[in-house]
């Protein structure tokens, strides 16, 4: 009867300790996606920032900043029959978009209507350590990005057979200076970004033409070095 009990005993134990495994893969799983899930969010050094309950300014003299705006978009929007594609169109174009961000390891800041922001600094070099190359990097990298953007746009609208799809086309506007975000709110984690550098990026893709990237002076003055 003893060697009995001492069996169960010790099955029940095991079974016990099987659990407790189980829930703590479960939990390391959970954990792991919401990190993910985080990042995708903000820039990778504000993550470990937001798990602490903290709260960062970031400052900014040298960033790259993209804007795009989306040529014939409203006019799209207002001759389609089915107000569901324009919904398809815009999920389309900018899962693309996050991709080449993921790709090119740069940051989307957000998406205003059909417009798109990109910032090259993406978070996972320190601040401090932000030399003159890593700068010019920083500033070919979204360049590159907004080129291969507009290829997206040429892509998709060839491929289209829908007429109201002939004129789309996207300018994008892209300027290198300062700055300064951070995640405003306690609801909502958004990274947002404020200053000289976002109006004159935005004004860069205002002024700019379709199919083409536009580069401020400054960012010009930038690739030179």
């Amino acid at each position: 009867m003893y060697s009995i009990l001492l069996a169960v005993g010790i099955h029940h134990r095991e079974m016990i300790q099987r659990k407790s495994l189980n829930y703590e893969r479960i939990l390391n799983v959970e954990i792991e996606k919401t990190n993910v899930l985080i990042s995708k969010l903000v820039p990778f050094h504000m993550v470990t920032i937001i798990k602490n309950e903290k709260r960062q300014v970031d400052e900014f003299d040298d960033v790259t900043l993209l804007y795009t705006d989306m040529v014939g978009f409203t006019a799209y929007s207002k001759n389609v029959n089915d107000p569901r594609e324009v919904v398809n169109l815009l999920s389309k174009l900018f899962s693309r978009f996050d991709q080449l961000c993921d790709e090119n390891k740069v940051y989307k800041v957000h998406t205003i209507g059909d417009c798109y922001v990109i910032m090259g600094y993406n978070g996972r070099v320190d601040k401090s350590k932000r030399f003159k190359g890593i700068v010019i990097d920083e500033a070919n990298i979204v360049i590159q990005t907004g080129l291969e953007m507009i290829d997206i746009i040429k892509e998709v609208r060839e491929q289209s057979n829908d007429p109201n799809l002939r004129d789309l086309d996207m300018r994008i506007g892209i300027h290198t200076g300062k700055m300064v975000a951070g995640i405003i709110g306690s609801k909502v984690v958004r990274y947002d970004i404020f200053g000289e550098g976002v109006l004159i990026a935005n004004k860069m893709e205002s002024n700019g033409a379709p199919g083409r990237v536009v580069v401020s002076e400054e960012t010009r003055k930038i690739l030179l070095q």
